[in-house]
């Protein structure tokens, strides 16, 4: 039998004046890009990742421009969760102008903070978060919004 699969939805900001990503320190101990599930109220799986975003970061979701060519289900990422379930996290790409202030949700999340691309890479602690970054800056790359790779 198939293990359940949970799904959850979350945004990968990029600050295009600072060149730096949003990352979240997690409850568990972990830092990764804002996520959660899904509330009934939520329209789509965009919305959910927006208002998670903002319910975590404190930053306002009309602040963050959606990146278009990101199709649903290109960056996810999909692991068996305590040997129980699957979790399958769906990512968009958002921008922003400028490093906004945090205001965290300390039920969700212990820390959040702005990061270059090599403070990523070091931080993220999951193989497939690493791999989906990966994709990230390609997007990015291919799009010309990141100017260096640190």
């Amino acid at each position: 039998m198939q293990p359940k699969t949970h799904k959850a939805y979350g945004l990968i900001v990029f600050c295009e004046q600072s060149q730096k990503f949003a990352l979240a320190h997690n409850n568990q101990g972990f830092w990764e890009f804002p996520k959660g599930y899904p509330e009934k109220n939520d329209k789509s799986e965009i919305e959910s990742a927006m208002r998670e975003f903002e319910e975590e970061t404190g930053i306002k979701r009309n602040l963050i421009v959606l990146e278009e060519s990101v199709k649903q289900g290109e960056l996810k990422t999909s692991y068996l969760r305590f040997g129980k379930y699957q979790k399958e996290a769906h990512y968009y790409l958002g921008y922003i102008k400028n490093e906004e202030k945090f205001i965290i949700q300390e039920q969700e999340i212990k820390n959040a903070g702005w990061f270059t691309s090599q403070q990523v890479e070091e931080k993220l602690g999951f193989l497939e978060l690493k791999k989906l970054f990966e994709k990230v800056i390609e997007i990015l790359k291919d799009k010309k919004k990141i100017k260096t790779i640190d």
